[in-house]
């Protein structure tokens, strides 16, 4: 945790952020600190044996999400396959859109749960270690379109359906939206067939369950929230905001992970033609950027090691960088 003692609140505040008292979002100019991300090793990969959608690493397994069936793999921590799963079809077991929620290795299982944006509905897949049987069970059928389902260990779940607007299902059936999510919602609009919304998000939950982080991927916003819908912070990146249009010209986040006490975020830099790891604090003020040589996709992090990976569909590679420092 050295780089607290050395960058103060202060600091940050006068010299990085450019603060609105009248607003309630951040602007985040520069970083305190610039360097290059130590990188750990390259594995390259055949896209026509694994069309990799998405990664996630989870104590000493690894988790493909594949662009088509079967959609996931389970690898151990060498890359070898124990494992595929996931049809494609409205029969039972099978999956139109399939995206995941979380994943958590056991003592003989690695559970996969995951949400099929099509149906509407909440699975899990409880893969076992040793022979790769899969048992995959329906957690809850929300009877809508979801982009976005994570089950909460307290019984309520945190969902986005059609109009990527984010709200808690309490355990009652209840819904009540996070703050600055439920603010003038026309449902009769936004939850037709046809709506699209403008701002298009992608969201992760930290390990110790306390907080909710939303990333754009069409503006260069993010945004922090506790586990009670509170908004803590809203950040964006290089320039103010213009909600009303795509900010495309400027970037946007790509994936977040959480390592330490930090929020890492893989950013895709429009203006500097590059991609960047960005570091915050719990509290979305600004530690440290890192530029890489790379055009990032997507990644996941092992949080016990400071390592973070970085898919790259251009490259067809997973590059994984030592962020060591912030644990």
């Amino acid at each position: 945790m050295k780089h607290f003692i050395f960058i103060t609140a202060a600091f940050i505040a006068l010299s990085v952020l450019s603060s609105c008292t009248d607003k309630d979002y951040d602007v985040v100019k520069s970083f305190p600190e610039e360097g290059e991300a130590t990188l750990v090793m390259e594995i390259p990969y055949n896209p026509t044996e694994y069309f990799l959608s998405s990664i996630t690493w989870t104590d000493g397994y690894w988790v493909y999400r594949l662009r088509d069936e079967p959609f996931f793999v389970l690898l151990d921590s060498n890359f070898n396959e124990i494992t595929r799963f996931g049809r494609k079809g409205n029969g039972p077991n099978e999956f139109l859109s399939p995206m995941l929620s979380k994943v958590t290795s056991g003592t003989d299982s690695v559970d996969v749960c995951f949400y099929d944006w099509s149906k509407g509905r909440l699975y899990n897949a409880s893969v076992n270690k040793n022979n790769g049987d899969v048992h995959i069970s329906e957690l809850k059928d929300f009877g809508k379109r979801m982009r976005y389902v994570s089950a909460l260990d307290d019984g309520r779940y945190i969902c986005s359906a059609e109009n990527n607007r984010y709200y808690f299902l309490e355990k009652n059936g209840q819904e009540h939206y996070l703050e600055g999510w439920g603010d003038e919602v026309n449902e009769a609009v936004e939850l037709s067939s046809t709506y699209v919304p403008t701002f298009q998000s992608l969201s992760a939950i930290s390990p110790d369950n306390n907080l909710f982080a939303v990333y754009s991927i069409s503006h260069q916003v993010l945004i922090l929230h506790d586990m009670n819908g509170k908004r803590l912070n809203t950040v964006y990146i290089s320039k103010e905001p213009d909600m009303g249009l795509y900010d495309s010209e400027i970037g946007s986040f790509n994936d977040i992970v959480f390592i330490g006490d930090t929020i890492v975020a893989l950013y895709e830099s429009v203006e500097d033609e590059c991609s960047y790891l960005m570091v915050f604090d719990r509290k979305l003020s600004p530690l440290k950027r890192y530029r890489l040589p790379i055009n990032g996709d997507t990644m996941t992090g092992n949080p016990k090691k400071g390592v973070v990976t970085v898919l790259s569909y251009d490259d067809e590679k997973m590059y994984c960088y030592d962020l060591s420092e912030w644990l």
